[in-house]
């Protein structure tokens, strides 16, 4: 998987989430997350969030004929647009790095931030000046 683009990477994002009812308040939900490719399925997982009390979302799929059951934390942030009222908005908190994001990728078997597998994109975080002349 070394040469492959972080776009071949399957991925599960917040706002897929949200769209497939699994970010209720207060609730629990299951099912199932399925990835197609023109039409053909190309992988599922089980998938569960339990938004009562501390938020978590927990995945269970077999990976290289071995089964995998984690959990990822979920956290909660107001919007900074409206901090009156109560939106805002989940974040996974990855697993590798403990930082907030919105989309996890299935890499090395498991679902992570892209910060936590991929080079190109640390280095793309860097400014164009310290890209150039990094020392």
């Amino acid at each position: 998987m070394g040469t492959a683009t972080i776009d071949e990477y399957l991925n599960l994002s917040i706002a897929d989430c949200k769209r497939m009812g699994f970010l209720a308040p207060q609730a629990m939900r299951s099912g199932v997350v399925t990835w197609r490719v023109n039409d053909k399925k190309r992988a599922s997982i089980g998938f569960a969030t339990d938004t009562r009390g501390v938020p978590v979302a927990k995945f269970s799929y077999t990976c290289d004929g071995q089964p995998v059951d984690y959990t990822v934390y979920l956290r909660w942030k107001r919007s900074n647009l409206s901090p009156d009222t109560e939106h805002g908005y989940y974040y996974f908190v990855c697993p590798i790095t403990g930082k907030l994001c919105r989309k996890l990728y299935l890499y090395d078997g498991r679902f992570v931030s892209r910060g936590a597998f991929n080079p190109l994109y640390k280095q793309q975080t860097k400014s164009h000046s310290y890209r150039n002349n990094p020392l």
